[in-house]
């Protein structure tokens, strides 16, 4: 799953590997990591892959009035290409860049567009199966679309009508409402999935989520079914397609958390 962190030997000399490392050490949020990472990657690709200990304040100033006057990117996705490369050279390369000169992104800022309940209810109903489970437990639980996909069947408590979620935005936990209305099909989704999880220990492929503070320090004998994630497989891109296609057929332009970064 694209929104899970994969495992990483601690021993890899590769660069983006420790730079991943090193992040987690911080205990900085999965979806950090990923922006970090993509960024930085950006960065060397850029420069022909020139190595970043060999490149510094100009090489990034350069990169940064790429993504300004080539790219026309707004003033925050610069802004986060700026973090992202600071942190990077500052913190794990340990090498201060100092004054960085480069051009701003004039791109204008945008009110964001918001749905009234009737607009909101009508994507739902334009979504259907899993996508539609999915959507409307974001929209009725709150929960981002991170947090939704890998909300874990441990985590859901029907008798209280309530969901756990366990290292989120700023790695906290926190509790919020299960709406009634999807009880039911929550709990043929979870019963899928512990299907689905029988015959992968079956077929020896089962595999579950851990928190990130437990994953590398102990040793799991045989996969839990309440382990599991209620939507097992599922990727965001396809419930942020599958949102954006409901939105586009009001008109409307969709959130950022639901819709591709550029």
């Amino acid at each position: 799953m694209e929104d899970v962190p994969h495992s990483i030997d601690p021993a890899s000399p590769r660069l983006m590997d420790r730079f991943r490392l090193f992040i987690r050490s911080l205990h900085f949020a999965f979806a950090t990591e990923k922006t970090y990472v993509h960024w930085v990657k950006r960065y060397i690709y850029f420069h022909d892959k020139k190595h970043p200990d060999s490149m510094g304040r100009v090489e990034v100033g350069a990169f940064l009035d790429h993504l300004a006057l080539a790219r026309h990117v707004s003033i925050n996705t610069q802004k986060t290409a700026l973090n992202a490369l600071v942190f990077f050279y500052d913190k794990f390369l340990q090498k201060e860049l100092g004054e960085i000169q480069f051009s701003c992104a004039k791109k204008p800022r945008r009110v964001p567009v918001v749905f009234t309940q009737s607009e909101a209810f009508s994507v739902l109903h334009h979504l259907s199966g899993t996508h539609a489970l999915i959507a409307e437990l974001m929209y009725g639980s709150g929960l981002r679309i991170s947090e939704a996909i890998r909300l874990r069947i441990k985590d859901v408590d029907l008798s209280q009508l309530a969901v756990f979620v366990r290292n989120g935005k700023g790695n906290k936990d926190r509790r919020s409402i299960l709406p009634r209305s999807l009880v039911d099909r929550l709990v043929t989704q979870m019963q899928y999935v512990q299907t689905v999880h029988k015959q992968d220990l079956a077929d020896a492929m089962a595999e579950f989520i851990f928190p990130m503070h437990l994953k590398e320090s102990i040793q799991v004998l045989q996969p839990h079914p309440h382990g599991n994630t209620c939507f097992q497989h599922f990727m965001s891109v396809l419930i942020q397609g599958a949102v954006l296609s409901g939105a586009t057929m009001l008109g409307k332009v969709v959130c950022r958390n639901w819709s591709k970064k550029p």
